[in-house]
């Protein structure tokens, strides 16, 4: 069974936003701890890629819907 629930880290310990079903009562549970990211950051950070791989089109460039989908 695969789970993702939010917890707050305090004081040492981490406090479940939802109690687990009483079924895990006394099961070894493997936890995956990653940070949550301010949306700020994530798109800053897709700016930042998208710098490094963008590239300018041709002035004079026109898509061409139909010519794609004639192939």
């Amino acid at each position: 069974m695969i789970q993702f629930i939010q917890a707050t880290y305090k004081n040492g310990q981490l406090i479940l936003q939802k109690k687990l079903s009483d079924s895990l009562e006394g099961e070894t549970l493997n936890v995956i701890v990653m940070t949550k990211q301010p949306v700020a950051d994530k798109k800053e950070d897709f700016l930042k890629f998208a710098d490094t791989v963008g590239f300018n089109l041709p002035t004079d460039y026109s898509f061409n819907r139909d010519e794609l989908y004639a192939r």
